[in-house]
């Protein structure tokens, strides 16, 4: 603060600083008042001496303080007048430039100044305090009692966006001011106050702008009383929470919206410090996924999510270590990782992950998604290529089979049937040699064998669409000797079947199966030796079923490596296996209704059962007699191929029991019988060039059914769906045989076609 002593230039000067100086006072001495500046100036308190010798100046001196920067300047004025004339002489013309005056003469004007003193700076205090008021963000109010009037603060009014001018205020119109529902609780807060003395703070309130709509303060007050208690004056302040009752309101919402979704969603969602790696929150998909409540995974370290193995897998740890690398580059990763559940099983997900900010803090949401059932898919996709791939290579050396099945059929089918001639002749003639005999019975037994194989592999190749049964004893008699060449030098093979009957399964799929399963018995033994080492296959009826068995007595399988035989590409022999043998058969005998079945012990072999469901064969009463033909020697006998020296040997073979007739085409062989007379049988290759043996068949079935139904067919190999289905449907009526021809099967044959006509007629 400034005490000013204002030097007019009179003597008198003199004499008011030494009044000064006997108060204790620091002044300043100037002649001089200097202006205010732009905004709230404190000048202080001027001292002004006033005698006769100065009033001009005085007057002068004195408007410069009353100019336009008066209003923004703290600035008391204090007059000393050297006697009562002077007072007098300037009274009118200078009295309002002083807020106090005194005589220099008087002893009270000391203790005056003192207190002029003390008095301007409690005022410039409480500006001050009213300035720092009107700069914050809140706003304050005075309540004079008596008058029903209120006095806003600038910031008040700004709040609600009103003037001073446009809103006079009287506490009955603050009142209208205040929200309907809001008023009730305001006036009892204030009763409350007045009457018992109960704080008036954090008084919630909306009141009403300008523009008609509300803001929402909290108020807080105190009353000022008077000597009889009576409320005088009530003073307090208002605080604008609009924007963070807005701001919790939009916290609320988007907190309700997270928790939604948080909890909706069909991924587990696990949030995660960063720094110690515990689990913050889980919502209910979580739990689901690891089958643990949210209070047992709150809190627990990241390591609880994963199985306890991963922490010694390498690949498994660097696979982590780069997703958090990738995360702390701000990039959103994802990886695959097993999960473990509460039970113990391994679940694999895919894991997104992400940093974010919650409240200045950092956590990483994990979003955790079950991919069991996709891996399972691709997995059945994999094994659907792997099979496909299987069944097209399966086709291909089907049709591969089909035609050097065909090619080596009837060449061999001629040199059985000259072979057997021959030896009939020469077991008739005189003088013919044990050893020639012997020769052409080895020779005979060699072009059996070769039949064999034919007839196998074209077994094992073929396209099975449509056929759906097999006779099992049989298709493991072939696959026992496809297998025998492969497992023979490693181990005895023995089987033991009983007849039972067909099962649910094509022979070509069975076979593939039973392969396999001896194939790998037999490589299942480290050292190869026949006379220790055994694997058997036996078939067998067991209720309604058949049970495939193959065992051996090799060292066996962990029950570790048990429980994954079945997983495609699992194999323990990594240079001879590609692992899809035991799953693909599976799926083989799973299609066909039934199950495989795996047991071992370490050291005490391996045991493998494939059930099938029986076919159900409904009962007949067919009598089939096997005696030959009495009077087969009087029929006629035609013989349609188109290759001359399997006619020729047919005919030397069958020209005992029947009269032949052989022709190289269909057409020869109508053209013949509409001009002799329809054959009493008909025995026709089924594959020819020009008119097939399906072709004739359709033909007669139109014109002489009668002949369609006494004509037999016979086979080196179907090539063509039409001709394997048509093959199938005559094998199914016993109209049908493999060449090389068995003469004996076809005179059995014919004489049941010939009965069986004779009698529907």
């Amino acid at each position: 603060m400034h005490v000013t002593l204002f030097d007019t230039g009179s003597p008198f000067v003199a004499t008011v600083a030494d009044l000064l100086e006997g108060l204790g006072m620091e002044f300043v001495r100037t002649a001089d008042l200097p202006l205010p500046t732009q905004g709230p100036v404190d000048l202080g308190v001027v001292v002004v001496p006033v005698s006769g010798d100065a009033v001009e100046l005085l007057a002068e001196r004195m408007a410069v303080l009353d100019g336009p920067h008066a209003a923004a300047s703290h600035r008391r004025a204090f007059a000393v007048f050297e006697d009562d004339d002077v007072a007098a002489s300037i009274a009118c013309s200078t009295q309002c430039c002083f807020d106090e005056v005194g005589l220099a003469a008087s002893p009270l004007t000391a203790a005056r100044i003192r207190r002029f003193v003390d008095v301007h700076f409690d005022e410039l205090r409480a500006d001050a305090v009213k300035m720092f008021l009107e700069s914050t963000a809140d706003g304050y109010w005075i309540w004079n009692v008596a008058t029903n009037e209120v006095e806003w603060s600038r910031r008040t009014y700004q709040i609600l966006d009103r003037t001073p001018s446009a809103s006079p205020m009287t506490f009955d119109e603050f009142v209208a001011l205040v929200h309907p529902d809001d008023r009730e609780s305001v006036t009892r807060a204030l009763q409350e106050h007045f009457d018992h003395g109960v704080a008036y703070r954090n008084v919630a309130m909306r009141l009403q702008t300008a523009f008609g709509g509300y803001r929402s303060l909290r108020a807080a007050g105190q009353v000022v009383r008077g000597i009889d208690g009576a409320p005088i004056l009530m003073v307090g302040a208002v605080t604008d929470e609009t924007a963070r009752l807005r701001a919790i309101r939009d916290a609320e919402v988007a907190q309700a919206q997270y928790a939604r979704l948080f909890e909706s969603m069909n991924d587990a969602v696990v949030l995660a410090d960063p720094m110690t790696g515990l689990i913050v929150d889980v919502n209910d998909a979580g739990e689901r996924l690891w089958m643990r409540t949210r209070e047992e995974l709150i809190g627990a370290p990241q390591t609880l999510l994963h199985p306890p193995d991963l922490e010694a897998d390498e690949e498994a740890r660097e696979t982590f270590r780069r997703h958090i690398r990738a995360l702390q580059e701000g990039n959103r990763a994802t990886i695959r990782m097993p999960i473990l559940r509460s039970d113990g099983a391994r679940v694999p997900v895919e894991i997104s992950s992400s940093l974010f900010d919650v409240d200045g803090s950092q956590l990483i949401m994990g979003l955790f998604r079950d991919i069991s059932e996709r891996i399972e898919a691709e997995q059945r996709l994999r094994d659907r290529d792997t099979q496909l791939q299987l069944t097209a290579r399966l086709a291909a050396m089907g049709s591969l089979a089909a035609g050097v099945g065909h090619e080596i059929n009837n060449p061999l089918a001629y040199v059985m049937g000259n072979l057997t001639f021959v030896r009939d002749c020469l077991a008739d003639a005189e003088g013919s040699g044990d050893e020639i005999l012997t020769a052409i019975d080895d020779a005979i037994e060699g072009s059996t064998r070769v039949r064999d194989i034919v007839n196998d592999l074209k077994t094992l190749t073929r396209n099975d669409d449509g056929d759906d049964a097999c006779d099992p004893a049989s298709v493991c008699e072939i696959a026992l000797r496809m297998a025998n060449s492969q497992v023979k030098h490693r181990a005895t093979l023995s089987l033991e079947c009983e007849e039972i009957g067909d099962v649910t399964i094509s022979a070509s799929r069975l076979s593939q199966v039973v392969i396999n399963l001896l194939t790998n018995a037999a490589e299942s033994f480290s050292a190869a030796d026949p006379t220790i080492n055994r694997v058997e296959l036996s078939v067998r009826r067991c209720g309604n079923c058949a049970l495939v068995t193959v065992r051996d007595n090799g060292p066996g399988i962990d029950a570790a490596t048990l429980d994954r035989v079945f997983e495609p590409f699992f194999t323990t022999k990594p240079a001879v296996g590609t692992g899809l043998g035991l799953s693909i058969s599976r799926q083989l005998v799973d299609a066909a209704g039934g199950n495989v079945h795996i047991s071992s012990e370490p050291g005490r072999g391996t045991t493998v059962t494939v059930r099938l469901p029986a076919v159900e064969v409904a009962e007949t009463n067919d009598s089939r007699p096997d005696e030959h033909l009495g009077a087969a020697a009087a029929r006629r006998l035609a013989i349609v191929d188109d290759d001359a020296r399997v006619a020729a040997s047919l005919a030397r073979l069958l020209g005992r029991s029947f009269v032949v007739a052989t022709y190289s085409t269909v057409t020869d062989a109508l053209a013949a019988w509409e001009c002799g007379g329809a054959p009493d049988a008909v025995l026709c290759d089924l594959m020819m060039p020009d008119v097939s043996g399906a072709d004739m068949f359709d033909l007669l079935t139109r014109t002489d059914p009668a002949l369609a139904r006494r004509t037999l067919f016979m086979t080196g190999g179907a090539v063509g769906a039409a001709s394997t289905q048509f093959e199938r449907a005559m094998l199914a009526v016993d109209r049908l045989v493999h060449k090389p021809v068995d003469a004996e099967l076809v005179e059995r044959l014919i004489e049941r076609m010939t009965e069986s006509t004779s009698v529907a007629g």
